[in-house]
């Protein structure tokens, strides 16, 4: 049942892409017993069941949906209709008082105490278009072109296209507010329109990043990772590649004409973390299908196309610039998480290292500057692998402008250094942004980054973000537009002259003494969600995590 359950959730999520229906649902069509289905364009997925012994309740089942219910019309009358005095004879006309709750998370008992917040909400929405306003006006000073290449950074996507709002949040599983998850007993674990702090990411804010990222216009995309979401005791093979393909899909369909660098995540493999040490034995269920899907969106041909369905991991050409290069690594052949690797003794899996460090041999023949891509961060990786990434960086720092990575689910840096000495310079700079997944209590984030066109130097960096709770809140009582907002630029946050290595550096320094200053960068770190208490233990590790490529490097930092 499980299997048969994983299965439905497979052929849901590719279904999406297309506009299709699940069970007996048609394009734009409706729900039956066989699951749920969506409208063209919008997340058509399932959650029905198959086969012999115990299938997992649909919708229907629970008693939420009747069969061949419109949901279409059932979620365009729940955004209209939520506080509108004809509410309940609105429910009553579409023939059913419960889906609207399932979907909008309507409570009538809450009603009253959610537009006494209302005046409170549209201060708030002023004040933050006051702050925006602020912003744009630094952002402006780099506006994209004259010599300024603008590169977009996303990364954790982790879309689950079965979330639905009013579901419950607490469900005790990996991932909540998903079928077969009850309706929420209450406001507190009352799953939010536009997310949920315990739960994966809607396909609402994934279609929200892309209307953002239709405005700011960069050149380059890069997705470093992690399309699927957190149900991983319901995966498959199957579902994996299909969230993935459905991802990429509607990031090629908002954007047409921006080139894109996919990254592999450990959420891509199955079961999660897990890649052969024979990555072979992954190619022909993983490795080629995305393949396919990422050269049919125009992000991979010939040798890119070639070297990412043997290995999962490829070089190109980079958009923007006469003479730069993308190299992009698949970190979870030498992840600590991957079981696998147990097989595999010490060795360079897929000769990925060997690869890399070849493939900079060669550009630095040929006069061109790197942007490596990977999905961990550099001392995430295994055994002495860290060392080995951290010497290759060393050998080719010449070339290499800045490694960028996912994964943490954070926003911070890591600095790779000369040397291991006490006295060794930062000499290449890593970048992640926050992740766009709220699960773990995240505002969803992406980052843009701005670079020199002819030099390839990091110029500066602008986070976005999403402030679930203040926009959820504003759904609910007055239906204003949710936004990503501008939540800092790197510069004039910390007070820099500029993003390189040695500026980074001598911040990772001042946070040692300066109390505000740290607290300002933890705020941002956990994007944009309230600090707990910090021991000095804790803030010695956070700033030793900063200057440490290597797991050895930064025990030696704490020891110091």
């Amino acid at each position: 049942a499980a299997a048969a359950a994983a299965a439905a959730d497979a052929a849901a999520v590719l279904s999406s892409a297309s506009g299709g229906g699940l069970g007996n649902g048609t394009n734009g069509g409706s729900i039956s017993s066989g699951g749920v289905g969506g409208s063209g364009g919008g997340s058509s997925s399932g959650d029905g069941g198959g086969g012999q012994g115990e299938m997992l309740p649909t919708l229907s089942d629970l008693g939420l949906l009747s069969p061949g219910f419109d949901l279409k019309a059932a979620a365009a009358a729940a955004a209209a209709m939520a506080h509108n005095a004809d509410f309940r004879n609105t429910l009553a006309a579409l023939g059913s008082s419960s889906v609207l709750d399932s979907l909008a998370g309507m409570q009538f008992n809450v009603l009253p105490a959610l537009m006494q917040q209302q005046q409170q909400t549209h201060q708030l929405l002023l004040q933050q278009q006051q702050q925006q306003e602020q912003r744009e006006g630094h952002v402006d000073v780099l506006a994209a072109g004259n010599g300024i290449v603008r590169i977009a950074h996303v990364t954790d996507i982790h879309m689950d296209p079965l979330y639905t709002p009013g579901l419950n949040n607490d469900c005790g599983e990996p991932t909540c507010c998903r079928p077969p998850d009850m309706k929420a007993p209450n406001v507190s674990t009352t799953a939010g329109y536009w997310g949920d702090y315990n739960c994966d990411t809607p396909q609402t804010v994934v279609d929200l990043t892309l209307e953002t990222l239709k405005q700011i216009a960069p050149t380059v995309i890069w997705l470093t990772g992690d399309d699927p979401c957190h149900n991983v005791w319901r995966q498959s093979e199957e579902f994996n590649v299909g969230v993935s393909t459905n991802v990429s899909r509607l990031f090629k369909a908002a954007l047409p004409n921006i080139p894109m660098f996919p990254v592999l995540g450990n959420h891509n493999g199955f079961p999660v973390n897990q890649f052969h040490n024979l990555p072979d034995e992954d190619a022909d269920w993983l490795y080629k299908p995305l393949g396919e899907v990422y050269a049919q969106n125009g992000w991979l041909n010939g040798t890119s196309l070639q070297e990412f369905q043997a290995n999962g991991y490829y070089s190109a050409p980079m958009p923007g610039f006469a003479n730069a290069r993308v190299v992009v690594l698949n970190s979870n052949l030498q992840s600590n998480d991957n079981w696998f690797l147990w097989l595999a003794d010490n060795t360079d899996v897929g000769d990925m290292f060997e690869w890399f460090n070849s493939t900079l041999t060669d550009a630095a023949a040929k006069g061109e500057f790197v942007f490596v891509l990977m999905h961990h961060p550099p001392a995430d990786l295994r055994g002495n692998f860290s060392r080995t990434l951290t010497d290759i960086v060393r050998q080719h720092q010449s070339i290499i402008r800045t490694v960028f990575f996912g994964h943490t689910h954070t926003d911070f840096y890591q600095l790779f250094l000369s040397s291991d000495d006490s006295d060794a310079k930062p000499i290449v700079n890593s970048h992640v942004c926050g992740t766009l997944d709220p699960m773990g209590n995240k505002n969803p984030s992406f980052r843009v980054y701005d670079l020199n066109a002819t030099t390839g130097e990091l110029l500066d960096y602008t986070e976005y973000r999403l402030d679930l709770d203040a926009q959820n809140l504003l759904h609910n009582t007055s239906k204003l537009p949710a936004k990503f907002e501008i939540a800092y630029t790197a510069k004039t946050e910390y007070g820099l002259s500029s993003v390189d290595p040695q500026q980074m550096w001598d911040l990772a320094q001042r946070m040692k003494t300066d109390d505000a200053l740290f607290e300002k960068y933890l705020f941002n770190f956990g994007s944009g969600r309230p600090i707990g208490k910090y021991t000095p233990d804790d803030r010695k590790r956070q700033i030793c995590t900063l200057i440490s490529s290597t797991p050895q490097l930064h025990d030696k930092c704490m020891k110091s």
